[in-house]
């Protein structure tokens, strides 16, 4: 029987009277983060037998994890459900930050959420790891850049992936002169750990940098994965995976876009160049697809300057008039060399902020599987769920089926069917009553939802929340064949 393995990054706390107590993540932020993370069982005829190894990172001491109750290293999932482990939870496990390699007997794929618990609200969320690469590249990267009152700050994550210890190093690419400035090298990274690298305290790098970077594996064989975090001001929480040399690609889906919405948010797209080559100005095209309520003209914007070997260009969507105030929908990116894409979403006079991962074009994957959905829990959380096609040449068939928590009382099962434009895309927002319009769940329906295409697809689950700080978190969809 094939066995399925995938990586996450940690952050862990022990829990006295429902409040975490652990040391400060980074100078990056000032808060104590925790996480949670939820194993979904790709079979949906055979129950997934799970363990985990947990591992403190290089800087945090590295080894084995200590005192992790059974429950959270030992567990079986349900055909094609999905289980939560909480390591807030888990009221044995040494507080620390690390990272964890899930196996299984059965395919799975992760989901982490980090949280700041019993403090103001800070959240962003990411995939699991299937497998590592020998170079990884981060499109986003910051150290102390001024925003407004606040500043920008970042991290890396980086987890050695491989089966021996390897070292790595960083390259650090400015964003205003598209040159390396600075690489940093770690060496002897455990097989299995972690390394945080705190752009903010960083000495090679100056205050006020953005740009982008490149993580290599130095060691012959080695692989590393990247989880990059964005961090604004006191609250703000934006997460992304890093992408492997062999992501790279010429044409991107973003199933989400926004530019200044009434709701104050925005959504920056960030395409980083990996094809080894600048890229001319007017080269890379975003062809936007405004939401078919709008009643509105798609229309294409474009880079206004080279962009350097592995640099990184914003479309900042947040100030560029020329994407209209109020304009949504989905967006295509093309360049005539490999490129990576990470979209922002971002909201004005909040700290609510959010990130994912662009999806290649060339998927060919019909299945989107989201291990979370809420429609107006007691809590204020709701999901928002945006599936597009990414046949650009025909309309897509899409059945949404939501199946509820075994714990969510009374609960039913539900379906509904949409129609996709080509290229287009569709959201299901559950923050909106039920109706034939919008979606079929009622108030305080908690689940999971398995989208099924004749075309293929992309899906983007917003988690979403009002109130202070950062309650918003977003990822991309499981995606599946």
């Amino acid at each position: 029987m094939n066995k399925s393995k995938i990586s996450i990054a940690l952050l862990t706390v022990a829990v006295i009277a429902a409040l975490v107590v652990m040391p400060t993540f980074a100078a990056a932020t000032p808060k104590s983060l925790s996480t949670v993370f939820a194993v979904q069982n790709l079979s949906t005829t055979t129950a997934a037998t799970v363990h985990v190894d947990y591992r403190f990172a290089k800087n945090n001491g590295g080894g084995t994890w200590t005192n992790v109750s059974a429950a959270s290293q030992d567990f079986t999932v349900a055909a094609g459900a999905a289980t939560n482990i909480a390591q807030y939870l888990d009221a044995t496990m040494t507080s620390g930050r690390g990272s964890a390699t899930i196996s299984a007997d059965q395919p799975i794929a992760a989901v982490v959420n980090q949280l700041a618990r019993g403090q103001v609200a800070t959240s962003g969320s990411y995939s699991g790891i299937d497998s590592g690469s020998a170079s990884v590249n981060a499109p986003l990267v910051f150290k102390a850049l001024g925003s407004g009152a606040s500043l920008v700050n970042s991290t890396l994550t980086i987890m050695n992936t491989g089966s021996a210890a390897t070292d790595f190093n960083i390259v650090y690419i400015s964003g205003t002169t598209f040159q390396a400035v600075y690489t940093a090298t770690v060496t002897a990274l455990a097989a299995g750990e972690s390394y945080y690298a705190d752009q903010s305290e960083e000495a090679g790098l100056s205050a006020g940098f953005f740009g982008s970077a490149v993580v290599n594996a130095t060691t012959a064989g080695g692989t590393v994965a990247v989880v990059g975090n964005q961090f604004i001001g006191a609250n703000a929480l934006l997460t992304y995976n890093g992408f492997k040399s062999t992501d790279g690609y010429t044409s991107w889906a973003v199933p989400f876009y926004a530019c200044r919405l009434a709701n104050g948010f925005s959504a920056p797209i960030t395409v980083q160049n990996v094809g080894g080559t600048s890229i001319a100005v007017g080269d890379i095209d975003i062809a936007f697809k405004p939401d078919p309520s709008l009643g509105a003209a798609p229309f294409t914007l474009s880079n206004p300057a080279v962009v350097a070997s592995n640099a990184s260009f914003i479309e900042n969507l947040r100030t560029d008039t020329n994407c209209p105030t109020g304009s949504f929908g989905s967006a295509i990116v093309t360049a005539p060399s490999n490129v990576v894409v990470v979209v922002n979403q971002i909201q004005s006079g909040t700290d609510q902020a959010l990130s994912y991962n662009g999806v290649r074009t060339d998927s060919t994957d019909k299945t989107s599987l989201s291990p979370v959905v809420f429609s107006r829990l007691s809590n204020g959380f709701s999901t928002a769920i945006t599936v597009q096609n990414l046949n650009l040449g025909a309309t897509a068939a899409v059945t949404v089926t939501y199946t509820p928590n075994a714990s969510c009382a009374g609960c039913a099962t539900f379906q509904k069917v949409l129609s996709i434009p080509a290229g287009g895309s569709a959201i299901q927002n559950h923050r909106l009553a039920e109706g034939a319009s919008s979606h079929p769940l009622p108030a305080g329906w908690f689940g999971s939802a398995r989208i099924v295409s004749d075309q293929p697809i992309a899906g983007v689950v917003n988690q979403l929340a009002s109130g202070t700080g950062d309650l918003s978190l977003s990822f991309n969809a499981i995606a599946q064949p």
